[in-house]
């Protein structure tokens, strides 16, 4: 069984080594707006969150960086990327991370995922399509 943790950005310089290659895999499928040490930095200026999901015997099996976000109306919390790997021991800790956004002051969750997150996050609801165009 995995354990969901919030790492306090004091702490993200220390545990870096344990998760930055789970990060820029994730970068590698995004757009390019954001490299690793962009991530490392809005992690230690409190701009974003880390959130790790490990067993005691296997170490680091997934990571997560959400974003908080002061929208005029609604406080959202953006989930930023997530990589990892055996997606069913960690999965189910997006509740963990839903309460933590409620507590927060959160009204909704959002991310921008490939389509496949569509089969398995099952109670959320697509409400758009993100098209990129390289210039």
């Amino acid at each position: 069984m995995t354990n969901l943790t919030g790492i306090p950005a004091p702490k993200v310089p220390g545990m870096w080594p344990l998760v930055s290659e789970l990060v820029t895999k994730a970068l590698d499928r995004s757009n390019g707006a954001k490299n690793a040490d962009d991530v490392l930095m809005a992690l230690m200026r409190r701009d974003m969150q880390l959130w790790m999901a490990d067993d005691d015997e296997r170490g680091v099996r997934a990571i997560c960086v959400t974003e908080v976000i002061n929208h005029p109306q609604r406080r959202a919390c953006f989930i930023y990327l997530v990589a990892g790997i055996e997606r069913d021991e960690w999965l189910d800790h997006e509740k963990g991370l839903s309460a933590w956004a409620r507590e927060q002051g959160c009204g909704f969750m959002e991310t921008y995922a490939r389509v496949g997150w569509k089969r398995v996050l099952k109670d959320w609801t697509p409400t758009a399509v993100v098209l990129h165009k390289e210039l």
